[in-house]
């Protein structure tokens, strides 16, 4: 009903959702994010409720935020436009071409802006630069996709995405954030691990259930998510994943290892998590997969445990 409203420009959403809004303390009207992309499904929350959300796009490098969803500028999935007095320029990940300014896609982002460091501490160089027509970019690392309406989206950071032994490239937060809309995922992070028989590297999931979800029949609810998630598309989904980017590994375990910074410990986890293992096992063609077969890992393997 409410966004009915608003789409007539009336907006009752706080007046609809007022018990919501007075058990987050009644004076709740603006929130913003930091540090990772925020969840959609969290940001179009607060927008239902009636309470502005934004989030931007920045490193300690660059001098703080220099993309931002300012107001008129608020797309939901975006980090926003970017700021007054910063250019940004879009490199391929791969041939380091630099692409226009002009340029509709995506590429690791490098920024130049006064505000930009100078990569220099007392006559040395701690921050490689890269110079573009005179000027010191920074480069970010990050992998950002520009829409032709200017707004910014996040992809991933280069030393995550990893290239499949096929030159494929897996991008993991894209497979992350589509298990998000499982009730019963918490959590969950997508790993390279080098597959023997294909000579390269394959996706590995770990897993963290939600609190009190109990599975009884794993390899049904793995074969469920390879059918809806990978095979075909549910409504709405935030990426359209394809047969490349299944999982050959599915582990299930109590809780994601975590660094100093509350952030996943991606080291550990690629050196190995001990934890309920699946295996899928997948042939594939020109078109398409052929057969999947998904079956537990009875076999003891030497594992990192997880200190509690």
């Amino acid at each position: 009903i409410s966004n009915f409203l608003l789409k007539l420009h009336i907006d009752v959403r706080r007046k609809l959702f007022k018990k919501v809004l007075n058990a987050l303390g009644g004076e709740l009207r603006f929130v913003v994010s930091g540090g990772a992309p925020a969840d959609s499904k969290l940001t179009k929350g607060f927008n239902d409720l009636g309470v502005k959300s934004a989030q931007g796009y920045g490193l300690s490098e660059t001098g703080g935020c220099c993309i931002y969803t300012m107001d008129g500028f608020n797309k939901i999935g975006s980090l926003g436009v970017r700021q007054p007095l910063v250019e940004i320029l879009l490199r391929n990940q791969i041939t380091g071409e630099i692409y226009p300014d002009s340029y509709v896609g995506q590429g690791e982002a490098l920024i130049h802006s006064d505000a930009v460091t100078s990569g220099i501490l007392d006559g040395k160089i701690i921050v490689p630069m890269t110079s573009i027509n005179g000027k010191n970019y920074l480069p970010t690392k990050d992998i950002l996709d520009r829409k032709e309406d200017g707004h910014y989206e996040y992809v991933e950071r280069i030393d995550r995405m990893f290239p499949r032994y096929d030159g494929y490239n897996v991008y993991p937060l894209h497979i992350e954030s589509l298990m998000q809309t499982y009730d019963e995922i918490d959590h969950c992070v997508i790993v390279p691990q080098f597959d023997e028989n294909k000579n390269g590297m394959v996706p590995k999931m770990y897993i963290q259930l939600s609190e009190g979800t109990v599975i009884e029949d794993k390899t049904k609810f793995i074969e469920s998510i390879i059918t809806n998630s990978f095979l075909k598309h549910k409504e709405n989904a935030p990426y359209k994943a394809n047969y490349r980017d299944i999982p050959r590994s599915f582990v299930f375990v109590d809780r994601i290892p975590k660094n100093k910074m509350d952030k996943p410990n991606y080291p550990l986890l690629k050196q190995g998590v001990s934890g309920e293992e699946y295996i899928a096992t997948i042939e594939e063609d020109n078109m398409g997969v052929s057969s999947i077969t998904v079956n537990k890992n009875n076999l003891e393997e030497k594992k990192v445990l997880v200190k509690k």
